[in-house]
């Protein structure tokens, strides 16, 4: 399949000659390659950074090692997109990737590490990427706190709703494991294939199939709802 290296340095580029001749256009794909990288499998969407590089052309599987050169290079591009665009998620990315190199590429020394490896360790087993894919139960047992607080309304709640199904359920009834597994495109069969038999193993890779908005729209939530819950799903 296609292998797509982390884009930062061909995408910067573009980004800082915003306004030279035909730099419009040069930071308008500038721009749609940032929001798909950020989007993609390629970006941790629970503890933030960037993987190495994406193994396809959707930025949906990445090798899973993270390096330090990656994430100065993306958080110098991310910066200078909201520079020249003003739009707040290219802000927040660069932020959020300064917070993951803080937190988990800095020694106490102050020194920097220089990458995280792809192999990661979870319930006795040693694999690529298992700190980094989740299966339906693992989202809906991280989420069950916070479907069974009084904001969300308990099992009376639950009881309470009105059935619904796919995109037409009613937004009342919308779990936040459910909310989360719809905007990470997380489903039970999953979207993760084993390296060496190809086969669906039934975790998920986190990627962001729509923006937010558009997901808050389709179920018909506030966005800032959606945001806030996200949010306090993902700590």
């Amino acid at each position: 399949g296609a292998q797509a290296a982390s884009a930062s340095a061909p995408v910067s580029a573009p980004v800082s000659a915003a306004d030279e001749p035909g730099g419009a256009k040069a930071l308008r794909m500038a721009a749609q390659t940032l929001r798909a990288i950020r989007r993609g499998g390629i970006h941790d969407h629970v503890g933030y950074g960037f993987h190495r590089y994406s193994t396809d052309a959707r930025w949906l599987l990445p090798h899973f090692e993270k390096m330090l050169y990656d994430q100065a290079m993306l958080m110098l591009a991310y910066a200078e997109a909201w520079l020249a665009t003003r739009d707040g998620e290219f802000r927040r990315t660069a932020e959020e990737t300064a917070a993951y190199v803080l937190r988990d590429l800095t020694s106490p020394d102050g020194a920097f590490y220089s990458a995280e490896d792809a192999d990661s360790e979870l319930d006795g087993a040693r694999g690529e990427g298992l700190f980094y894919t989740f299966t339906l139960a693992d989202i809906e047992e991280a989420c069950a706190p916070l479907d069974a607080s009084p904001d969300a309304g308990g099992e009376a709640g639950t009881d309470a709703c009105v059935a619904g199904d796919g995109d037409n359920a009613d937004p009342a009834c919308i779990s936040d494991a459910d909310l989360t597994a719809r905007a990470f495109g997380c489903t039970a069969y999953g979207n993760y294939e084993d390296e060496a038999t190809r086969s669906r193993t039934g975790r998920n890779i986190l990627y962001q199939p729509r923006a937010p908005r558009d997901l808050a729209r389709d179920l018909g939530l506030p966005p800032r709802e959606v945001e806030e819950r996200l949010e306090a799903a993902r700590v």
